[in-house]
């Protein structure tokens, strides 16, 4: 049951989109919609989202995530923390912690970094705070 609600949590309608080519550099990209977010561009800071974060295989974050659901086929050089799902495809390349309910990493995936998955007696991650990545 649990892997059918992670996989339900990939088929949001796409709310924003940072094309390939864009760089943000901010301290922190907040995004308050419930629907996803596609990330092929870079981004300098944290993103936190109550939505789903698609990160394409050009899309780079340089800071912590903190969405309900992700989907990395980029690069990630910070801490992810997922209140449900979290999908490192065979692209990804994470250098960080993280923490999450449920975790699929695909072959070719690369993990820099301590996992953690739990859920809490309601069915969610317990604590979702911005961790300090590792760099």
């Amino acid at each position: 049951m649990a892997r059918a609600r992670a996989q339900d949590e990939f088929t949001r309608p796409t709310g924003t989109v940072l094309g390939r080519g864009f760089t943000i550099n901010a301290a922190q990209v907040i995004g308050a919609e419930a629907e996803s977010m596609r990330l092929d561009g870079v981004i300098h800071g944290n993103i936190e989202m109550d939505g789903v974060l698609n990160l394409g295989e050009t899309g780079r974050v340089e800071g912590d995530i903190l969405a309900e659901s992700a989907r990395i086929a980029g690069a990630v050089h910070g801490s992810i923390q997922c209140r449900f799902a979290l999908h490192l495809t065979d692209t990804a390349e994470v250098t960080g912690d993280i923490l999450t309910e449920t975790l699929i990493i695909d072959k070719g995936a690369v993990l820099h970094g301590r996992c953690q998955t739990s859920a809490a007696p309601g069915g969610a991650v317990s604590s979702l705070t911005y961790a300090t990545a590792s760099a």
